[in-house]
């Protein structure tokens, strides 16, 4: 599933000096295509939103639906933790069959491929973490008016390593939002000291289609809005990645 000519000696050493890395075409041309079509076309996506309300999925959401819950959580942002992105959960639809729908064959190649051998040591080799378990994997899609604010992904629940972004947008404009950055506040800040702060933006990654990115967590981080005017087409318009932790 990865490129085979990739060399990994330069981001692994970029990766341990910096905490993050940008690989670019990560995987093998044909498997992302694959990846890219999938996602545009076999799944069904649900709202994920953190608004005043906690932290929920709206499952296949009617386009007002989508539009009342899109509103709420910008509303919530103003002041709080908050996000609002389409999503899917690609480890349940593995182990539940697809919930109902149809899998995708290359979805569930992906999933099992995440949590073979090769690519479990490929991970511990990239990172330099022997400890490394397991790796969960969501398929995400931002489009106009989505976002998720900065958070550091620490869980009281999970033992996150490493984040990583497999990035399946195409021909994604940088002024379309939509970008991961990263900022300058010490990674063991917490929510309630961050509040405080005035952070600012040290790095900032494109969704370039066929990449890989890869941070160690914890990590300030956010996805920044993605503008009204980027549009759905053939030619891009859909911030389209698979996401999730490296776990011990």
């Amino acid at each position: 599933m990865l490129n085979p000519e990739l060399e990994f000696t330069e981001p692994m050493l970029t990766l341990r000096r910096t905490g993050r890395v940008v690989i670019n075409n990560a995987l093998d041309q044909n498997v992302a295509e694959s990846l890219y079509a999938a996602l545009r076309e076999s799944v069904h996506f649900n709202l994920m939103l953190r608004d005043a309300q906690g932290q929920r999925a709206v499952k296949d959401p009617a386009a007002e639906a989508h539009a009342q819950g899109l509103n709420a959580a910008q509303q919530h942002a103003a002041d709080n933790f908050a996000f609002a992105y389409d999503g899917y959960n690609l480890i349940d639809a593995y182990l539940n069959a697809g919930d109902g729908h149809n899998f995708a064959p290359i979805l569930r190649e992906l999933v099992q491929t995440l949590n073979g051998a090769d690519f479990l040591n490929f991970a511990r080799r990239l990172t330099g973490d022997k400890e490394i378990r397991r790796i969960d994997a969501q398929a995400t899609r931002y489009s106009a008016g989505h976002f998720l604010l900065r958070h550091n992904d620490l869980s009281t629940t999970e033992d996150r390593r490493f984040a990583y972004v497999i990035n399946l947008s195409k021909h994604w404009r940088a002024d379309w939002g939509g970008l991961l950055q990263f900022f300058d506040t010490p990674n063991q800040t917490t929510s309630a000291q961050i509040a405080a702060l005035e952070p600012k933006i040290v790095d900032s990654v494109c969704p370039t289609f066929n990449s890989l990115t890869v941070f160690q967590v914890p990590q300030w981080h956010c996805v920044s809005p993605v503008a009204t005017f980027a549009k759905p087409s053939e030619a891009g318009g859909m911030r389209l990645a698979i996401t999730g932790w490296m776990q011990a």
